[in-house]
């Protein structure tokens, strides 16, 4: 079984923490079930995301992003993370680059089920961004 996870929060070189328990439920889930494989599809989450109230942490966020490369990567047995990094902000201005975040996991998606098959669940972590990128998936 492959599971196509997407976290709206995950760990990332601008904040380790984030989404902490997300990418330990998807090391759990690995360990425990050994005919499922997690597919975690990120875009730069909280690293690469920018927060106009506050400045002085932009520079970094976008650093982040141009450091940031599509990878894929396993991180723990059958679990594994595919990035490809895009900007993003608040969803108050310019819907807070959600086509690009979209089009990020369509990406993700589509090299996963080249590299491990038919997804047969997609999960998400917190109704937006995840859930709404979640929907237009299924679609």
């Amino acid at each position: 079984m492959n599971i196509f996870l997407i976290p709206s929060w995950y760990p990332s070189r601008g904040n380790p923490i984030a989404g902490h328990f997300i990418k330990n439920q998807a090391i759990a889930l690995g360990e425990y079930h050994q005919n499922a494989r997690v597919i975690i599809s990120l875009w730069g989450n909280e690293g690469t995301k920018i927060n106009f109230e506050h400045p002085g942490e932009v520079f970094g966020r976008l650093l982040n992003y141009f450091q940031d490369k599509p990878y894929l990567k396993e991180v723990a047995p059958r679990v594994f993370e595919f990035n490809e990094p895009v900007l993003e902000w608040s969803a108050r201005f310019l819907k807070g680059n959600i086509h690009s975040i979209i089009k990020a996991n369509i990406q993700n998606f589509q090299k996963a089920q080249k590299k491990f098959g038919k997804i047969d669940l997609i999960h998400a972590h917190v109704s937006f961004p995840a859930g709404f990128v979640a929907m237009k998936l299924a679609e």
